[in-house]
């Protein structure tokens, strides 16, 4: 799984852009209002082609490590 990351611009009228990577579908979107909802009103809301992706579901198996004890 990549590096998930949230990019935020703030030009100088104080508009705020954001565009999250590494995160695909709607969970991208949950990650932005969370972040700016106390801050900021979101107006309008494009999605990139990251968006539409399908989301990867990752199952993950703990590897059990054999141990030697010597005495």
């Amino acid at each position: 799984m990549g590096e998930e990351r949230i990019i935020i611009k703030i030009d100088n009228e104080g508009n705020i852009s954001s565009e999250v990577k590494g995160v695909h579908g709607p969970t991208c979107l949950d990650k932005i209002e969370e972040l700016l909802r106390d801050i900021a009103e979101i107006e309008d809301m494009k999605k990139t082609d990251e968006y539409f992706m399908e989301v990867d579901t990752v199952r993950v198996q703990k590897n059990k490590k054999k141990v030697e004890i010597k005495r």
